[in-house]
């Protein structure tokens, strides 16, 4: 820690004058504790002590974009296969629509928890992203930051995203790896 990052705001801190009158006072109790909050916090004694809370909707980081576009491209290209070529646009809609509803589920869900009313169960949410909704799902949890703390709704989640994938890499390579795990009879 450099001490003179805070030791200005040390010194303002106790050159303050003690209270004259009630007005003054106020005021100087008010700038007391800020410069308290501002020394506490940035000589790393408490951590986040004068942030301010972050806004419910984040923007979406070019990584979170990126690494979506990635796992996109195996169920389009496995959708463009298996309607060769034609009418893909079908499969791609589903996804789109059910990934749409989704992120509504999501939202809504984050509306009523910060309400405290009733909310969707995870199982809910998370037979939606089973059912092609994981791209929705997966903007929901990093736009308004809903279910992408709790590891075992990650966990699970990830699962899914993972056997969306898994199913369309061996749709495009031909079931190569069920053929192999799958014996014939």
């Amino acid at each position: 820690m450099n001490p003179r990052s805070w030791f200005p705001g040390f010194l303002l801190f106790f050159s303050v004058p003690a209270r004259s009158n009630q007005k003054e006072f106020k005021s100087q109790k008010a700038m007391r504790q800020i410069l308290a909050s501002w020394f506490l916090n940035s000589s790393g004694l408490i951590q986040g002590l004068s942030r301010k809370r972050s806004p419910r909707v984040a923007s979406l980081r070019p990584n979170h974009l990126l690494l979506l576009a990635v796992l996109l491209v195996a169920p389009v290209a496995a959708s463009w296969k298996l309607a060769d070529g034609k009418r893909w646009w079908i499969l791609v809609g589903w996804y789109a629509a059910v990934s749409a509803f989704t992120y509504f589920i999501y939202a809504d869900d984050k509306q009523r928890a910060q309400k405290k009313e009733w909310r969707a169960p995870e199982n809910a949410l998370q037979f939606f992203a089973f059912a092609g909704g994981w791209p929705g799902a997966f903007l929901a949890q990093r736009r308004i930051r809903h279910k992408n703390a709790k590891l075992r709704f990650q966990l699970l989640f990830w699962f899914i995203v993972g056997v969306h994938q898994f199913v369309a890499i061996d749709y495009l390579l031909d079931w190569r790896t069920v053929r192999t795990l799958v014996p014939h009879g």
